[in-house]
């Protein structure tokens, strides 16, 4: 999560310091990563920065999703496997509680 949190406020630092601003309503929502696809900078230089962070961004939600399927799988046989379901019926609870959010969930 910490190299999630990272990797993010790295990529809006460089945007803000080059001016790139995003025009949509909520950050790190599927418009927006989208948006980072249309992203042209002046230099190249800095646009294989810009390309080298959306992908650092990329890994982390990867790995973060990797975890998460582990974890599911371990917690099947922990004594408390249902309390854990019970939890995620509650709005806004995924498994992983406070995970942000993931390219594949869309929310």
């Amino acid at each position: 999560m910490q190299d999630l949190k990272a990797a993010k406020f790295r990529l809006k630092s460089f945007l803000l310091r080059h001016d790139i601003r995003f025009n949509g309503k909520a950050d790190w929502k599927s418009a927006h990563l989208r948006w980072f696809g249309e992203v042209k900078c002046a230099v190249s230089t800095q646009q294989i920065v810009f390309e080298e962070s959306v992908r650092a961004l990329g890994q982390c939600f990867e790995r973060l999703e990797r975890l998460d399927i582990c974890l599911q799988g371990e917690v099947k046989s922990w004594r408390l496997a249902p309390v854990v379901e019970a939890l995620q019926a509650l709005r806004g609870v995924r498994f992983t509680v406070g995970s942000p959010w993931s390219p594949k969930s869309g929310t």
